[in-house]
């Protein structure tokens, strides 16, 4: 039986360049797969509805897009038990980075990482009961993406360095209580981090030593000193530069609670959520099944 693909496009992606570029490629995509289908979303009203459908007809579902693409397709590949493959058509393509999937590569390397069929069965935690694959940024971090959403004229990494700056200014360390493997920590932070991924903001290495498939999460803790450390933390995460333990700690886990005094910005995998006042983290055993690249061709 021959394998049914779907490119499931989000065409507002990076300022609508995702749907710009696979219809570009349409030719040389069904040159490869002949019975794929395109699914182009322009209504992000109904994306879901869409992604559920997608998920249900096809088996294997190609999010074409950026962070938020992937994720809320994954939810229902996730749930109909399909694969996931990606090209990475956003400002920051995190996830991609995870897997070790780099972006603006001609379509003919997609095309034939996706054919190869490598698969890697990747966590999939959640947090308050919501799926994510990349990062949960509470914080400093959630305020960040926040601001980045803004700045709809700036694209990649820019617009998070300058929703970064912006954040350094505004920002306010808050108060939070954290239980996990018996351990409680209660006291004041700029961010706190769920990291499932390494990578955010297209360049910020938020945990290096991250891997999805691990069956753990780390828990990014940056407490709270005063204002011109967390400027210089913010510009080693800028600059790939290695971050000494007292400005950050890193604790890998599997579950995980938190409370805080009052609500907090929070993004999942760059998507701006409702501001958390208490957060569950669960890793568990759930796993997504995703297409990956060669890591010798990647």
């Amino acid at each position: 039986m021959e394998t049914k693909v779907c490119f499931f496009v989000n065409e507002k992606s990076n300022s609508s360049r995702a749907g710009f570029i696979i219809r570009e490629s349409e030719a040389q995509i069904l040159g490869a797969f002949p019975e794929a289908e395109f699914w182009y979303i322009s209504d992000l009203d109904e994306f879901d509805t869409k992604a559920e459908q997608a998920s249900k007809k096809f088996d294997v579902i190609v999010a074409c897009g950026g962070d938020g693409t992937i994720l809320s397709v994954a939810n229902y590949v996730y749930k109909e038990e399909k694969l996931l493959a990606i090209i990475p058509l956003g400002s920051g393509n995190d996830f991609a980075k995870s897997i070790h999937l780099p972006s603006k590569k001609p379509i003919s390397f997609y095309i034939n990482f996706i054919k190869r069929g490598i698969t890697l069965d990747v966590d999939f935690p959640t947090a308050n009961g919501e799926h994510f694959l990349n990062i949960v940024g509470i914080g400093f971090d959630g305020q960040t993406n926040e601001y980045a959403q803004q700045f709809k004229w700036k694209m990649g990494g820019l617009k998070y360095t300058l929703a970064g700056i912006k954040s350094i200014c505004l920002a306010k360390p808050f108060h939070a209580t954290i239980s996990f493997d018996h351990t409680k920590v209660s006291e004041q932070f700029w961010m706190i981090a769920l990291a499932n991924g390494r990578v955010e903001g297209g360049a910020f290495e938020i945990s290096p030593s991250s891997d999805n498939s691990d069956g753990r999460v780390e828990l990014v803790l940056i407490r709270n000193y005063n204002r011109i450390k967390l400027i210089i933390v913010f510009l080693k995460l800028s600059l790939g530069i290695k971050i000494v333990p007292k400005y950050r700690e890193i604790i890998p886990v599997k579950e995980a609670e938190i409370t805080f005094k009052s609500p907090q910005y929070v993004h999942i995998d760059g998507e701006i959520k409702k501001r958390f006042q208490h957060c569950f983290l669960k890793v568990g055993s759930q796993k997504i099944t995703v297409i990956i690249p060669d890591k010798n061709n990647s």
